[in-house]
């Protein structure tokens, strides 16, 4: 696919780079970078980031982000991301090799992780098995230059080629169809978008556990970049 760079590195898409723990970096196309938060749940309301809906600046190349990181909630998420990046910079060759499962994966990394702290709302789990699929699909692609889920590379699962990966403007206003229909719902502190905002999307499947699309909006007069992101 062209003039499409995937998996840019977090340095060159945030400004803080402490966001690396929650958002990952999918891919940049022109100014836009695509990101998910798979692995971890928005528990709480801000302005710019509530209900799966975050808004952010484009200085110099990168995002800033106007919203709340709390809506995450307090969590030891610095600490075990470092503790599974470690992990991973150190196996990720026998990972592969081996085809190691998700669940397989998860489960050795339980036994080696102790006393991380995550709000009841959230999923010790699912976070470890969302760091796994991103990072394993990252490896991948550094080795292969071939977008390829984890499922695909360890469980047989088909895979989408990258040209259809992206989502037009009108492709995407059908895909978030719901979300506008119910917006009072969705949003209570953040601007509410319109459709005409709508920009392109991408599928996120091959990247995550549980995503499906995340859909790029942009707010012209505020100079606002917002990303919907929807699971399946």
């Amino acid at each position: 696919m062209k003039n499409i760079k995937f998996f840019p590195n977090y340095k060159d898409v945030f400004i803080d780079e402490k966001l690396k723990y929650y958002f990952k970096p999918i891919c940049t196309i022109g100014d836009y970078h695509f990101l998910t938060v798979d692995g971890i749940f928005c528990i709480k309301s801000y302005k710019f980031s509530e209900n799966y809906y975050f808004g952010f600046k484009l200085k110099d190349g990168k995002y800033e982000f106007l919203g709340n990181i709390d809506c995450f909630g307090k969590n030891d998420v610095e600490r075990l991301y470092e503790i599974l990046e470690r992990d991973f910079e150190e196996n990720k060759k026998y990972y592969l090799d081996k085809k190691i499962k998700i669940v397989n994966y998860v489960e050795n990394i339980l036994n080696k992780i102790e006393g991380i702290i995550f709000e009841e709302e959230q999923d010790l789990e699912y976070y470890i098995e969302s760091f796994y699929c991103y990072n394993m699909a990252k490896y991948y692609y550094e080795l292969k230059e071939k977008v390829v889920s984890v499922k695909a590379l360890t469980e047989n699962y088909g895979i989408t080629p990258e040209d259809e990966l992206l989502i037009d403007k009108e492709e995407l206003k059908n895909c978030l169809g719901d979300f506008f229909v119910n917006i009072e719902d969705e949003l209570e502190l953040t601007p509410a978008p319109t459709e005409d905002m709508c920009v392109m999307g991408m599928e996120i499947i091959p990247f995550t556990m549980w995503g499906e699309i995340v859909g790029l909006l942009y707010d012209e007069k505020e100079d606002i970049i917002y990303l919907r992101e929807q699971h399946s």
